[in-house]
């Protein structure tokens, strides 16, 4: 029909592999590094590979890249390689979890030879947990000026190279001192679509002209396109979980979200607090929280745990949790855990005494009790997290909420 498809991006750019193996050198030129990864294709190099980037890892099938998963251990990595029988037909990738890591969005607009920085996101749950399944916020919210001037200038150094056209966002993870590249996807994102309606800038239309060759110069785009609004701008994720009986809620690298929402306001705490209104999500405001948090986890929880019962909430915990709290002046009601007697918690979410769960379990994999918890839950409509950063966003906006209301601006 002779119509002209605009499209200018090469296919390896999306494949971490292609881009680790074409790209090496140009990134540590600019100081970002890639995580520990390696491409296996038996049991042997397997081994080998995993014993050197360590767990936990993501594994993600090469021909199927949407199948990908987290794994603690190699009992697990051979239970998602179906012990050797998906060498038969794929190869593997295995890629080192980013533990402890912040993520952070970077969407651009390029024209071949010049590029702007559209925006800078930080994603509130963990870098391990797939950008669109993330809550994400505009500006950045705790990364500090000296990580941005360095994330600002490696992009604009890296993408000057790669001579890009159009609108990529390129997805990090910084664990001090180190920036990890994580993915590039192409195409307008979201976040990017949201600015494009609160600030004077109309990146959709901006990128079709870039495609056309229309520089970002004669566009007048070069200087201030990362305005200060005085706003918070967050981003929520959107679940379908209720449709799905028995389902765990547990996010990871692969995307479960079927849309997203918004939340604005001149405070972060309560824009996140309105996203995730906006997101269909109950907010407890008074009674009993079940708290259930890995070891690992516990130290940075405890100024959360403080917040809510300085809120007013009551603790509910199983013994491990219950004695920690309790050793740090915190009163908490121990609960029974699933096969530990009756009533457990089971019982306790059944007969309506719970408002609110907060389960860190962490990237091991889930035990069957923890499954059950979250996927009761979710057929009881009870509000659930299951990161550290997710609830300390979700009470830094609560204690605003209670003391102040929403304000529509």
């Amino acid at each position: 029909a002779g119509i002209r498809i605009l499209d200018a991006y090469p296919g390896w750019l999306t494949k971490i592999y292609e881009i680790k193996q074409r790209l090496l050198e140009l990134l540590n030129q600019f100081k970002i590094n890639l995580l520990e990864s390696r491409m296996v294709n038996d049991l042997k190099s397997v081994e080998t590979a995993s014993s050197q980037i360590g767990f936990p890892l993501i594994a993600q099938k090469v021909n199927a890249a949407k199948t990908k998963e987290v794994v603690g251990d190699y009992d697990e990595l051979l239970d998602f390689l179906e012990h050797g029988r998906v060498f038969t037909k794929d190869q593997v990738w295995l890629e080192k979890y980013p533990e402890n890591a912040l993520g952070i969005a970077v969407d651009i607009l390029a024209d071949g030879e010049d590029c702007v920085i559209c925006g800078i996101f930080e994603q509130i749950e963990e870098a391990g947990v797939h950008f669109g399944d993330a809550a994400a916020s505009f500006p950045p919210y705790t990364l500090s000026s000296e990580v941005l001037k360095r994330v600002r200038e490696s992009m604009v150094n890296l993408v000057g190279k790669l001579r890009l056209k159009g609108l990529y966002s390129f997805r990090f993870a910084w664990k001090e001192p180190d920036l990890y590249l994580r993915e590039i996807w192409p195409g307008l994102t979201e976040m990017t679509y949201l600015l494009s309606e609160i600030l004077p800038f109309a990146w959709p239309e901006a990128a079709v002209k870039a495609l056309l060759g229309i520089g970002l110069q004669e566009q007048n785009l070069l200087e201030g396109a990362e305005q200060p609004t005085g706003l918070s701008i967050v981003k929520e994720a959107v679940f379908s979980f209720n449709h799905f009986p028995g389902i765990d809620t547990v996010l990871g690298p692969h995307r479960r979200s079927v849309g997203f929402a918004v939340g604005v306001d001149q405070d972060f705490g309560m824009a996140f607090i309105k996203a995730q209104l906006a997101a269909g999500e109950a907010l407890p405001l008074a009674g009993k929280v079940y708290l259930s948090i890995q070891d690992e986890e516990k130290r940075p929880f405890l100024l959360v745990a403080k917040e809510l019962f300085n809120m007013g909430f009551e603790l509910l915990a199983p013994e491990d949790t219950a004695d920690f709290l309790r050793q740090h002046q915190l009163p908490c009601e121990m609960v029974l855990e699933p096969g530990e007697g009756r009533p457990d918690i089971l019982d306790r979410l059944k007969n309506g005494e719970v408002q609110w769960i907060i389960n860190i379990a962490g990237q091991r994999k889930s035990l069957r009790a923890e499954v059950l918890l979250r996927s009761t839950a979710v057929a009881r409509k009870i509000p659930i997290i299951t990161t550290l950063s997710g609830a300390q966003a979700l009470v830094a906006g609560l204690e605003g909420y209670l003391n102040k209301g929403l304000k529509v601006h």
